[in-house]
């Protein structure tokens, strides 16, 4: 292996470290305006340069990012992240790249990137997910943990094509 290789491995391994701390934090009483998830993104970014979403828009490129971070049930997390935009227009997407609407006592998270916004969301998110493998499994579990809105997951299932 060459430097390159190790340097990246090392990366993923820290990034993959700091994420269980970012859980950590997310339930503990984190006080600064650097959020967890945007030092983890910072962490991975160094191992995913090259990769050709980066530049890109998430309506363009948002399967290949949740391809690349290894993201579950991609259809309900796209429809989740069209549902928490406005398909991409919310001024809280446009002022923060955040997809999903996640926040902590009541202020959003900033990313720098928009999928920095999916590193968070699987860390902050799906790594807390313990179900089955089934979309409708994954759905009733959002309904239950992360979902605000009581007709949430009935417009998921709209925006996904789901009965």
């Amino acid at each position: 292996m060459n430097k390159k290789h190790l340097f990246a491995i090392y990366c993923f391994a820290i990034s993959i470290l700091i994420g269980y701390v970012s859980i950590y934090y997310q339930l503990g009483d984190l006080r600064n305006d650097i959020t967890c998830a945007e030092k983890l993104c910072d962490t991975v970014y160094l191992t995913v340069p090259q990769h050709e979403f980066i530049d890109g828009t998430p309506q363009e490129n948002i399967e290949d990012a949740l391809d690349y971070f290894n993201v579950r049930f991609k259809r309900v997390v796209i429809a989740q992240s069209k549902l928490e935009t406005a398909h991409y227009t919310s001024n809280i997407y446009i002022t923060t790249n955040n997809m999903f609407g996640l926040s902590r006592a009541g202020k959003y998270y900033k990313f720098n990137r928009w999928w920095e916004s999916i590193v968070a969301y699987k860390t902050i998110i799906q790594n807390r997910y313990e179900g089955g493998d089934t979309e409708e499994e994954y759905l009733q579990w959002i309904g239950t943990f992360y979902a605000e809105d009581t007709l949430y997951i009935s417009k998921l299932k709209r925006i996904i094509g789901l009965p």
